[in-house]
């Protein structure tokens, strides 16, 4: 019930966050007249083109999903799990695990924009990390939606959610709308 209530919650108070619902899931066999219930299961909206043409009015911008990053501390573009370091990129999958490629952000949108997305990225996350003070306020202003993000925080709060960029640095995407201006997406409460 907490996922389901959680993004409840959150859209109720203007959060962008995926809709999300309780579905009954059955199985019917083209064989079989009877049909089985498999249970009752938590339906998200997925955070694709067309969430982010719902919330944000276009989706021409660059969509990060995170994976994991360092736990606590500053944003970073190395994982916290013991992998060897990985960046911004796009994951692939293999038959042989090996092979398999999870990068700390993983670019969801058109892969034409990846090269110019990533460089964003990396300069988004390196500021983030250098300024302090009123520099670093006059800037966060400017690139990231900062009323939505406070708004987010107090209500992750009161939902007691700790999985998330704050603690575990994951559970979260990061989108850059066409107007340059940076938001975190939760997921996963």
């Amino acid at each position: 019930a907490r996922e389901v209530l959680s993004h409840d919650l959150l859209n109720r108070f203007g959060v962008r966050v995926p809709r999300a619902s309780y579905a009954r899931l059955y199985l019917r066999m083209k064989e079989d007249v009877r049909e089985y219930s498999l249970g009752v299961y938590t339906m998200l909206e997925p955070v694709d083109r067309l969430f982010l043409r719902s919330r944000y009015g276009d989706a021409a911008g660059s969509l990060w999903k995170c994976q994991t990053t360092k736990q606590g501390g500053e944003a970073a573009l190395t994982n916290a799990v013991p992998l060897p370091p990985q960046v911004a990129g796009m994951e692939s999958y293999s038959l042989d695990p090996g092979k398999n490629y999870y990068p700390t952000y993983d670019f969801k949108s058109s892969r034409s924009n990846f090269k110019n997305a990533k460089q964003e990225l990396e300069t988004f996350i390196g500021t983030l990390n250098r300024l302090n003070g009123e520099a670093f306020e006059k800037w966060i202003v400017r690139a990231m939606d900062v009323d939505h993000l406070l708004k987010r925080y107090a209500l992750h709060v009161l939902l007691g959610s700790w999985d998330d960029y704050w603690n575990n640095g994951k559970n979260y995407y990061l989108y850059q709308d066409s107007g340059k201006v940076w938001h975190l997406i939760s997921e996963d409460y």
